[in-house]
């Protein structure tokens, strides 16, 4: 499968996850900035645009905007890098699209541990899944 992943940084913490778990499974990956892509979506219809170019053959889009982070967290990651406290925070419409988000994150884990220099024994945050398939 070939895959766009939206974000600002290619060196997030999650940004990077996501693209290691991707190519761990042999799927082709690409980090896009998502200030520099737009998406034309039509019922039977998907074109992704970078920098004023069309991307042929791409599968999937995940929106990994952090920019979007908002109150109210989808995964906790304890201080071993385990998943617990996951919840979908806004769904997709579909429950069988937003459990099926909950698996890729599950299968993701476990995540690195967290550095004991955080000074902390679990870390929250949201992880936009935006996923298209064509």
């Amino acid at each position: 499968m070939k895959i766009a992943i939206l974000s600002r940084n290619a060196r997030l913490y999650s940004t990077v996850r996501l693209v290691e778990a991707a190519r761990a499974r042999g799927h082709s990956v690409r980090v896009l900035d998502p200030l520099r892509c737009y998406m034309r979506i039509a019922a039977g219809a998907f074109e992704i645009h970078y920098k004023g170019r069309a991307l042929r053959g791409t599968d999937a889009v995940i929106d990994q905007l952090v920019e979007r982070f908002e109150p109210g967290d989808i995964i906790v990651v304890d201080a071993g890098g385990g998943v617990g406290g996951i919840r979908v925070i806004r769904s997709s419409g579909s429950p069988e699209l937003d459990q099926a988000a909950l698996a890729v994150v599950r299968r993701a884990a476990p995540f690195p541990p967290i550095p004991p220099q955080a000074g902390r024994s679990s870390w929250a945050f949201t992880l936009p899944l935006g996923t298209l398939v064509r």
